[in-house]
């Protein structure tokens, strides 16, 4: 749960709005892959739970709830479904991006919950270089508190994969503002969501 006391019902949408960020965490990063059951709407049974309620290792392995009665209307849940997709198709359709000699920082530990976790990587097409491509990963993971982080992008125009917004970088150390929760992911060409 991180920082703050995230468990409460009215911890709902800061809770779902940090799903996004763990899906891009755990499943661009080079290597095996695995989500737990409905891990992209915040799935928010135990895997301890038992079929009584109850949470014990010893129910580890039995059968969970599935609430989609609960979570039909609920629009943080599938807001967060919605941008997990389009991260885990941004690593589905471009393998050869997310291989590990490209990772050239990533920045994921800290005691802290309120500094940002950075991964950039840089893809050199081994026969067109139209290909290339430079992308940075920045997300905040307080529930609680916006983050400033330095932008340490070439200027230019980048473009935010989520939202298909072009982002214009003046300056190298432009400073830019994570809202709890948030995740950003910042292209030097545009990919398709």
């Amino acid at each position: 749960f991180g920082t703050g006391n995230l468990k409460q019902e009215e911890a709902h949408a800061e809770r779902m709005s940090r799903v996004p960020a763990v899906i891009a965490f755990t499943t661009l990063i080079p290597g095996p892959k695995m989500l737990w059951q409905f891990q992209e709407l915040g799935y928010d049974f135990s895997i301890n739970y038992c079929s009584d309620g109850t949470i014990s290792d010893e129910c580890r392995t039995y059968a969970k709830p599935i609430p989609w009665t609960r979570w039909k209307n609920d629009i943080d849940r599938w807001n967060a479904y919605r941008t997990s997709s389009k991260v885990i198709s941004l690593r589905t359709k471009n393998p050869e991006i997310f291989r590990a000699e490209n990772f050239t920082s990533v920045n994921l530990s800290g005691a802290s919950w309120d500094k940002p976790r950075r991964m950039d990587i840089s893809y050199k097409d081994p026969e067109n270089a139209e290909k290339n491509i430079d992308i940075v990963i920045m997300a905040n993971f307080s529930a609680t508190a916006s983050v400033n982080t330095n932008a340490n992008l070439e200027k230019g125009t980048w473009f935010s994969y989520l939202t298909n917004e072009e982002i214009s970088i003046r300056r190298k150390n432009q400073i830019i503002t994570l809202e709890p929760g948030e995740l950003l992911i910042l292209m030097s060409r545009k990919l398709e969501n």
